[in-house]
Parts: C-alpha cells; sequence; structure tokens
C-alpha cells in the first residue's frame, strides 16, 4: 500500500480563497496535491500524477500515465487556474467532498480536459460503468449530491466499489510554444493579466482556466462511428438531460441539438435530423453553432452576436491544414 501525506495548515491560512497546499511524496503516485479552498473547505482537490503513473490500469484507464514532470512553477500556475472556477462557483455550491481533478501529462503540443461520471454497483467492470446521459459533477457542485472519492489504489483494480463517481481530467502536453527566458516548457506562466505578456510562449494560466471550463461541462458530448476510410460523428445518442449544455446548442440554421442526431459540415446536407455547422465561417456567422438558452438572452441584454440572441461556438478543431472532429467550443 503506499501511503499519502497529508498537509496540515492553520484556521487563519484556510480562510484565504485559494490557498495552494503541495505535498511532495516520493512513495505517492502523486507529484503533488494540493487544494482550493473556500470559507475554510476544500473546495477542489488537486492530484498531479508522477511520471509513469495513471489512474486504472492496462485494461482501463481512467487517468492516462503521465509521460513527463510538470514543473514547480506549472503546478503553482494550475492551483491559480483552479482558483478562478473557486471563485465564480464555490460561493452558491453545494458540493460536501471536493470536486477532484487530476491532472497528466503527454507529450502532443496541446492540452485539453473533460469530466466523467460512472456508477459503480461494486461487481461491473471500470469500463461498463461510464454514465452519458447525466453528469455527476454537476450534481455534487450544484445540488450536492454526495460523490465516491476517486482513489488510485482502487482504480488499479478492475472494478470499483459500489458507489457514483465523479471527476476531471486535465492532460498537459509539452513543447507548447517558444522555449524563451521566464517559461516553463514553452508556457508562460502570469496569472496577473488577462492576456500573455509574453507572446511567444502560450498562456499557461489562461489554457488551464479554459479547459477547467470544459471540465466544468462547457463541451460537446459526442461519439464517432467509422464508415468505410472515413468517421461519421454523432451528438450522443444517450444524452436525456435537458440542462446538458450539449442540448442547448443551435446549428447555423437554428436546429436544436437532439441525442443522436448527426453532426455535419455545412456542405454535407440540411434538415431537421442533422446538425450543421461548418468547417468555415463567413462574416454573417454561418458556420457556427449557437448556445441559447434564457440566461444567456439575460446576461446579453439584448446583445447580439450575428443578429442571434446567443453565443458563436466553433465547431470543429483545425490541425494544421487537416480537420479532425467537431469540438463545439465558445468562440467567446
Amino acid at each position: 500500500m503506499k501511503r499519502k501525506r497529508i498537509c496540515a495548515l492553520t484556521a487563519a491560512v484556510l480562510s484565504n480563497l485559494a490557498m495552494p497546499i503541495t505535498c511532495w511524496a516520493a512513495e505517492s503516485p502523486y507529484l503533488a496535491t494540493e487544494y482550493c479552498y473556500y470559507g475554510g473547505e476544500p473546495f477542489a482537490e488537486i492530484n498531479f500524477l508522477a511520471v509513469g503513473a495513471g489512474i486504472g490500469n492496462e485494461d482501463k484507464w481512467l487517468v492516462n500515465k503521465a509521460t513527463y514532470t510538470l514543473g514547480k512553477d506549472l503546478v503553482s500556475a494550475t492551483v491559480k487556474g483552479a482558483a478562478y472556477w473557486t471563485d465564480i462557483i464555490a460561493p452558491n455550491a453545494e458540493n460536501t467532498t471536493p470536486w477532484q481533478i487530476f491532472i497528466t501529462t503527454n507529450n502532443s503540443q496541446n492540452a485539453y480536459a473533460a469530466s466523467y461520471s460512472l456508477k459503480s454497483d461494486g461487481e461491473t467492470a471500470i469500463s461498463q460503468s461510464y454514465r452519458y446521459d447525466t453528469f455527476y459533477l454537476r450534481n455534487q457542485l450544484k445540488e450536492g449530491a454526495v460523490m465516491t472519492p476517486l482513489t488510485y489504489e482502487d482504480a488499479e483494480k478492475n472494478v470499483l466499489p459500489e458507489g457514483s463517481y465523479a471527476f476531471s481530467n486535465v492532460v498537459i502536453g509539452k513543447n507548447f510554444g517558444a522555449k524563451r527566458d521566464g517559461a516553463d516548457d514553452g508556457w508562460w506562466v502570469d496569472a496577473e493579466t488577462a492576456l500573455p505578456t509574453n507572446e511567444q510562449a502560450a498562456d499557461f494560466v489562461g489554457t488551464i482556466r479554459h479547459e477547467l471550463g470544459h471540465a466544468l461541462g462547457i463541451t460537446c458530448v459526442k461519439t464517432r462511428k467509422k464508415n468505410g476510410s472515413v468517421f461519421e460523428y454523432y451528438i450522443n445518442p444517450n444524452i436525456t438531460d435537458k440542462l446538458s449544455w450539449t442540448l442547448h446548442l443551435q446549428d447555423q440554421n437554428g436546429t436544436p441539438a437532439k441525442a443522436g442526431m448527426k453532426i455535419v459540415d455545412s456542405d454535407d446536407g440540411t434538415g431537421q435530423n442533422v446538425f450543421v455547422v461548418g468547417k468555415t465561417v463567413d462574416a454573417n456567422g454561418s458556420g457556427y453553432a449557437y448556445f441559447v438558452g434564457e440566461h444567456v438572452k439575460e446576461a446579453l441584454d439584448g446583445a447580439k452576436f450575428f443578429g442571434r440572441s446567443a453565443l458563436p461556438v466553433v465547431g470543429w478543431e483545425r490541425r494544421g491544414r487537416v480537420f479532425g472532429g467537431p469540438i463545439c467550443k465558445p468562440l467567446v
């Protein structure tokens, strides 16, 4: 059994909004464990995986193994990025246990994040325990639903103990920006400005804020099927939660997103049975998907984007000259 160190702070320190605690434990699978506090209580628990450590096992990795060691400056900056969401969400949050976030690394020139919902009966394999029809993290933060903490030791087994699990996974790539003085592996660490102060290095804190936004549900839940030599993309057919971010999307023609609907490019068809988002956009806003809702209109207070009371959403990810799958991420 691997030991995990516990850090203690005084009550005065715990009263801060987001005070990092770093536990450097050689015998732990974690490079560090840090917390964001609000009102003296831990709001988020951030576990940084050590090189070679992952959450799960060879049959199913819940969080992939880390490939390189994240520098201490980047560990600290990750907590600062999480503090941004702590400040926004924690004052009205109902969770009684911390939001679990696992940080891992890979060698790609990218960063991404997602959250996962699992329900285990204590007998079914982890790979069969995923839930796509609901979003447990929202239930935990907004409704106070009690989630079972995911532990490294439990995940090593092929079956999790009985319970409901909600956790986020952030993957941090490397060689993302220029190797400049003051930059850590191409990442520029500056939490005090809205825009990066070194244009040749990537804004790390801003990236963490962005990716944690996806982990909090700002993402299009989709699936894909192979048709010959190409992939076809669909809005996940298992979504039933009417509060899902995905189901608050409309395509470029104003067609509401529905579970199971095929996602196509502008040139691939129109109609009520497909969700049309363009790989390219024009000055009229054609090509975007749009996020809609009562509170969107309230926040916009009469303002519009491309003539719509909605937020424009980028539909497809471009990797060089090649388009990847649809991502549906906010433009603003």
